[in-house]
Parts: C-alpha cells; sequence; structure tokens
C-alpha cells in the first residue's frame, strides 16, 4: 500500500488514505494505474518488486492494518505522476475542470461560482 493522506492526518489521525499496489504489472495503459519501481523508493526496509499503483480503489485503513514500512517515495516525478492520477480519477484534474465541456449535456448540475 502507498500512504497518499497528509503528514498531520498521518500523525493524528487513527486512520490513513492508501493506494492499493500489486507486482501484477497489468494495464499500466490506464490513467488510474502508476508503475512504481524499487529505485524510485528511498530508505528501503525490505525487498520491493516493481508493482503497479491502483488509484481507482483508493481507500481508508486503520492505522492497525498496516505491517512493515518499506520505504519511502522519493521520486519527485512520480510523486507528480501519482497526485495527477488521484486527481483524475476523483475528477479533481486542476484548473482546466472548468473547460469548455463543462456545462455540456453531461453536467445535470453545477455547483460553480460561474452562474451566481
Amino acid at each position: 500500500m502507498l500512504i497518499v493522506s497528509n503528514d498531520i492526518g498521518n500523525t493524528y489521525a487513527g486512520t490513513l488514505n492508501v493506494l492499493p499496489m500489486t507486482k501484477h504489472l497489468k494495464k499500466p495503459e490506464l490513467p488510474c494505474h502508476k508503475e512504481l519501481n524499487p529505485e524510485a523508493v528511498g530508505d528501503l526496509k525490505q525487498e520491493l518488486n516493481a508493482s503497479m499503483i491502483l488509484a481507482e480503489q483508493i481507500t481508508t485503513i486503520s492505522k492497525l492494518q498496516l505491517r512493515n514500512y518499506v520505504g519511502r517515495v522519493d521520486d519527485a516525478d512520480l510523486l507528480v505522476a501519482i497526485d495527477q492520477t488521484i486527481r483524475e480519477q476523483l475528477g479533481l484534474s486542476g484548473p482546466d475542470r472548468h473547460d469548455n465541456d463543462h456545462h455540456s449535456k453531461k453536467n445535470k448540475e453545477c455547483d460553480c461560482n460561474d452562474h451566481k
């Protein structure tokens, strides 16, 4: 699992937001999948194989469910890519979120301030 919740929450809350990972490197072309290679992990405490991060399965777990500390993702480019993957999965893809398609038929309601 890759912990993605913020450091303050990680310190004080009894739960963590995590992205599951699998050693099966299937469907890397999906925007909700990112590959994690051991070279991107610093402070490595145990063996880690290449893994696929599954952003479509973001979930919350109790800290009691954690078993072992493996390491910390140190690759800045990968951290940005993981962040973007989460944003895309949750529909929070940044400032361009209110693009020209914003008021298309698929948007039944709009709660932005553009109309108020």
